[in-house]
């Protein structure tokens, strides 16, 4: 009987497997760390077009301010040179101008939001990729700011104005408002002032009531106007710290 031997192969030491480990894990944790450096530079590149998005929104924003600031600094004015003429005795002039500034009265401005960029980073919850918490902090406080506060004055102010479109109602002939109205759009007339019917301004309760309703609406008006000036500085000043954190022209 033959006896047959096995040939052992030799036992491999412990600093082999060891090796064969480190390798292993050295090839996952590459492979890691290039999965999360790809995904870094993804997100920044995103959070940077985010940022190029937001600039083009807030220099809209700046825009939208300079025309509203403009629209109710000229009806402010308009308002302070009309309420004395209110209680000084009824003239041509005089009521050519009252009436005029009735017809500014049908306007109302509502500053525009480009709020674009800010809705998208809301509702796909990519705030987090805003790297930068400054710029975070300051952009969530001018949104805030323009949904709470700037749309609360607008509300406030707006209700003001319908009361006052009330009186005006019952105290001027819309004819003379349609031609001051059409004049202001650059409009042609259909109507002269001569038809124009005054009587009603003869009402001394309600022009008086008039009266003071123009001052609490321009009251209303300088309120909107100090925060729309105060908005336009704190978006000019995010468009500066934005171009410079991203580098950003």
């Amino acid at each position: 009987m033959e006896v047959h031997h096995h040939a052992h192969t030799a036992r491999k030491k412990w600093t082999h497997y060891f090796w064969e480990f480190f390798m292993l894990f050295l090839a996952v944790f590459c492979g890691f760390l290039a999965e999360y450096k790809l995904e870094h530079v993804i997100e920044h590149g995103r959070e940077k077009q985010y940022m190029r998005t937001l600039l083009e929104d807030l220099k809209k924003d700046t825009a939208s301010l300079e025309e509203s600031i403009r629209f109710w600094t000229t009806l402010s004015d308009k308002i302070e040179i009309t309420r004395p003429l209110l209680k000084q005795p009824a003239t041509e002039s005089n009521r050519e101008a009252i009436y005029e500034t009735a017809a500014r009265l049908i306007d109302f401005n509502d500053f525009i939001y480009f709020d674009r960029t800010i809705e998208q980073l809301r509702n796909s919850g990519n705030f987090r990729l805003i790297s930068n918490q400054h710029v975070s902090d300051t952009l969530i406080s001018y949104d805030s700011f323009i949904r709470v506060q700037l749309r609360e004055q607008e509300a406030t102010l707006l209700k003001l104005l319908l009361d006052l479109l009330q009186l005006q109602n019952e105290l001027f002939d819309s004819d003379g408002l349609e031609i001051k109205f059409r004049k202001l759009k650059n409009r042609p007339a259909t109507k002269t002032f001569e038809a124009i019917d005054y009587s009603r301004m003869d009402n001394k309760d309600k022009m008086f009531l008039y009266h003071n309703s123009l001052f609490l609406y321009n009251v209303g008006i300088s309120y909107l106007l100090s925060s729309e000036k105060g908005l336009k500085k704190w978006a000019t000043g995010l468009i500066d710290l934005v171009k410079k954190e991203y580098s950003l022209n």
